[in-house]
């Protein structure tokens, strides 16, 4: 791997931001107005957000979780018929309220601005290397999330910072970490974590900034819209399992099992064997207290916990790769821990033309990867006395 050296991944990084801008220039120019070039609304899942705000500002709350409700605003704001339905909790409201009071294109930049800065800010802060923000901007599933328009950039924002803060201000830190409340399926490993690792004061914390956000939004819209939110939950759940939220664009190993052709309920099990190891890797790492180890394993490992995850989600990818990059660099590499965090980065970009053709995902497959990985690094490291003379460099 001595072609990858600070020289080469910094032009290669600046080719990739410099094809993003020219690909998504050519969509929005070649289109008229907030349709692209490809007949598709502009950042492509934001309308829904969009939509919800316009309900939202028209008191139509409920009317948020009706599918054709929903989809008949998207319609009427794109002039297309292509929709994309909610699926988030009633908290994810108080966020969105206000977009319709801008014009679509000027919300979605500014939806995107805002959360891409603090995600860089919280990937600068993980690795401080003067080619940190022009990965961070040059990693696939940076560009997957911008053209998207969702909320990737808020998730591994939150997470992020939250886990920044764990060690010097835990109380803090829950208070952010409970604010992923939003996206529970993404969150609930960083309730074993903290449970594991003692972490009282932060896990207290987390548990109230989550619940005063979901009274506050039953203050705002009622006790009714977290009972309409749960009565769609299993119409979320059926769509999943039948495909039509496709798994191609999916990071998860029931997706992967679906595409495949297995049942539901053996990509359920298939699921639920990598849940389970995905549990007890985090519950171990983070038990011994092994950071920044913890956090690589912790955010790897979401990924492979949930049924329910898609590829704009992984720029929390960025974050474990910003760690074990830092690691590497600091602490000296194991043999093929370069090429499988090089696969990583690749990843976003590729997964999804590969399991459109072949059904294959390998997502799952580099993820768990990485995570034997790091559990390796995490072992030797107990095992080799502290101190600087000791790096576990097997291979510069």
């Amino acid at each position: 791997m001595t072609l990858l050296n600070a020289t080469t991944i910094r032009y290669c990084s600046w080719g990739f931001i410099l094809a993003y801008i020219v690909t998504f220039s050519i969509w929005v120019f070649t289109g008229s107005g907030m349709i692209d070039r490809n007949e598709r609304v502009i950042g492509g899942d934001f309308i829904c957000f969009y939509a919800a705000s316009h309900k939202l500002l028209s008191g139509d709350v409920l009317g948020i979780y009706d599918g054709k409700d929903l989809c008949a605003v998207e319609q009427q704001i794109t002039g297309r018929t292509n929709t994309v339905g909610w699926y988030y909790p009633p908290t994810f409201l108080l966020l969105v309220t206000y977009f319709a009071t801008l014009p679509y294109l000027a919300a979605l930049f500014s939806w995107l601005a805002i959360t891409l800065a603090g995600y860089i800010m919280v990937v600068r802060k993980i690795a401080p290397h003067p080619t940190t923000v022009v990965l961070t901007l040059a990693f696939p599933g940076t560009f997957q999330n911008f053209i998207c328009g969702q909320n990737g950039f808020l998730s591994a924002l939150l997470l992020g910072q939250g886990l920044l803060l764990l060690e010097q201000q835990p109380v803090l830190s829950g208070i952010i970490l409970g604010l992923l409340v939003y996206k529970p399926h993404l969150a609930f490993l960083a309730v074993i974590a903290l449970v594991a690792a003692r972490k009282w004061q932060a896990l207290i914390a987390a548990c109230a900034s989550a619940a005063a956000l979901i009274i506050v939004s039953i203050a705002v819209y009622g006790i009714a819209s977290w009972e309409t939110f749960y009565h769609t939950l299993p119409v979320a759940q059926y769509l999943l399992e039948i495909g039509s939220l496709p798994w191609y664009q999916m990071t998860t190993v029931f997706a992967m099992a679906r595409s495949f052709g297995f049942s539901v309920p053996f990509a359920y099990g298939l699921q639920a064997v990598f849940t389970a190891v995905a549990v007890i890797a985090v519950a171990w790492v983070w038990y011994k207290r092994i950071f920044p180890l913890a956090y690589i394993i912790l955010t790897v490992s979401i990924f492979l916990a949930t049924p329910y995850a898609y590829q704009y989600d992984l720029t929390i990818l960025g974050l474990s790769i910003a760690w074990y990059g830092w690691e590497g660099l600091n602490q000296g590499w194991l043999p093929y821990e370069k090429i499988v965090l090089l696969l990583a980065w690749f990843m976003p970009l590729v997964n999804s033309p590969i399991a459109r053709l072949t059904n294959l995902h390998i997502i799952p497959i580099i993820l768990l990867t990485l995570l034997v990985l790091a559990l390796r690094r995490s072992i030797l490291g107990l095992r080799l006395p502290a101190g600087p003379k000791n790096k576990l460099i097997l291979g510069r």
